[in-house]
């Protein structure tokens, strides 16, 4: 028997200017703002949240989800946006929530390589680990993995794609 408790992971689509964003919440916070794409659609971003949360009962929920609908897009209307209206329902390891919570504390306009925010971290040799948990990252944009760089150059990598990464720098005035 199954004795596992259920977690109600309620769900939307947005637009923004930079595309169509799925947007999942618990009710204890955001879950997860996923890029949607044609090789990151609903399924698979629905399969993400539940590999993220284990148990997880996905609902279509336009009420739920409205405040933090809102508060995106009153955070995108900002050329530096804060997320402090927004709570975070974070699922992954320790290591991930500390680089996930070290990456909050980047401010918009400033960005740093892998190696930077490992140290900022506490863990300054932890580089593949940290660039690892920065690719997991369930919240995009709002917690901001778009501000880690490659210490090479470029933009790097980012789920949304190259250009909504370079996008989202140029719209915080980082590049």
């Amino acid at each position: 028997m199954n004795t596992a408790k259920t977690t109600e992971i309620y769900t939307d689509q947005i637009s923004l200017p930079i595309g169509e964003v799925h947007v999942s919440v618990s009710d204890k916070g955001m879950t997860g703002l996923y890029f949607i794409s044609d090789t990151n659609d609903i399924a698979t971003i629905e399969a993400k949240i539940k590999h993220n949360i284990k148990n997880a009962l996905i609902i279509k929920d336009s009420a739920k989800t409205a405040p933090y609908c809102t508060a995106i897009k009153d955070l995108w209307a900002q050329k530096n946006p804060v997320p402090t209206q927004v709570n975070f329902d974070l699922h992954g390891t320790e290591f991930q929530k500390s680089i996930w919570q070290s990456l909050l504390t980047i401010q918009s306009g400033e960005t740093l390589t892998y190696s930077q925010l490992a140290a900022k971290a506490g863990k300054p040799k932890a580089i593949r680990a940290a660039a690892s948990a920065v690719a997991k990252n369930p919240i995009s944009i709002l917690i901001p993995c778009h501000r880690i760089l490659p210490k090479s150059g470029g933009v790097g990598n980012y789920a949304g794609g190259s250009n909504i990464k370079k996008i989202l720098l140029e719209h915080e005035d980082a590049i």
